[in-house]
């Protein structure tokens, strides 16, 4: 039996190598993380080290994380400044459909030597970028099977478009910095690519992730430093937030000074407070 993989491109085959056969490819079978460096080190590593350990091991893959951890710690030292991506998934089964036999892992990781924090502000191991606006998402997220609550799985098709939709708004509106993204309960999850945390009667919440949206390290850090709490977050409660920002593993914490309710209306918010949070 012979086997052939080719690219269809503006009416023309190419024959390519057996990427069809990889299983982040064919199915999304597997997670995926990325990681600040500065001073060629990893900002939040041992959260990173934890996350990576629980996804693994809720896909039932056989990682060994120590190797794993090194290899970035590794390539962290490398690029001295930057962002590394891993993706973790499973090993080609020599099976035909979704199921599969072994847990083998296949990683794939990426580095990317940049200034990214060159010109931020830190408070802590906070990196702060500038103030910016947000708005609101029509694209909704699904609910997940309780085995993937909070991964950063690599079948983010949701999120895809979430983040196509602020990309659009982000044209016609270039201070857009995140926009708010609701599940199919019509819930506020996170941002498009971040958690979010809002201010109401003086103290700071960020929504549950268990069923929707991702657990990110950010977000980790602020719930065990007791400065955050989880708690629903609703349209009702939009008219009475006085702060807001978002939270990326990367980027760090994004200050929200306004907030487009809708094209024509919009709140400002206090960017002093989210000090506060940190």
């Amino acid at each position: 039996m012979t086997t052939q993989f080719y690219i269809l491109k503006d009416r023309n085959l190419i024959g390519t190598n057996n990427l069809m056969d990889n299983r982040a490819f064919a199915y999304g079978d597997g997670f995926f993380s990325t990681l600040g460096v500065k001073n060629g080190k990893i900002l939040w590593q041992n959260q990173h080290q934890a996350r990576i350990h629980f996804s693994a091991k809720q896909f039932l893959l056989n990682i060994d994380i120590t190797v794993v951890m090194a290899s970035l710690q590794l390539l962290a030292k490398k690029i001295t400044e930057g962002t590394l991506k891993i993706i973790i998934t499973r090993e080609n089964q020599n099976i035909s459909g979704y199921g599969f036999y072994t847990n083998h892992p296949l990683i794939f990781i990426k580095s990317i030597a940049s200034n990214i924090y060159q010109h931020l502000d830190f408070i802590g191991d906070f990196p702060i970028q500038k103030d910016g606006q947000a708005c609101i998402c029509n694209q909704s997220l699904g609910i997940r099977a309780s085995r993937f609550g909070g991964i950063k799985l690599i079948s983010s098709h949701e999120q895809v478009f979430a983040q196509h939709e602020f990309l659009i708004k982000q044209q016609s509106n270039p201070k857009l910095s995140e926009a708010l993204v609701k599940n199919i309960h019509n819930d506020i999850v996170s941002g498009t690519s971040s958690n979010v945390y809002y201010q109401l009667d003086n103290r700071w919440y960020t929504p549950f992730v268990r069923a929707s949206g991702v657990n990110g390290i950010v977000r980790q850090r602020l719930l065990t430093n007791g400065k955050v709490s989880k708690r629903i977050f609703s349209d009702g409660d939009l008219s009475n937030i006085t702060a807001l920002f978002f939270s990326n593993a990367v980027k760090g914490i994004i200050p929200i000074n306004k907030l487009w309710i809708n094209a024509n209306n919009a709140i400002f918010l206090d960017t002093l407070a989210v000090k506060n949070a940190l």
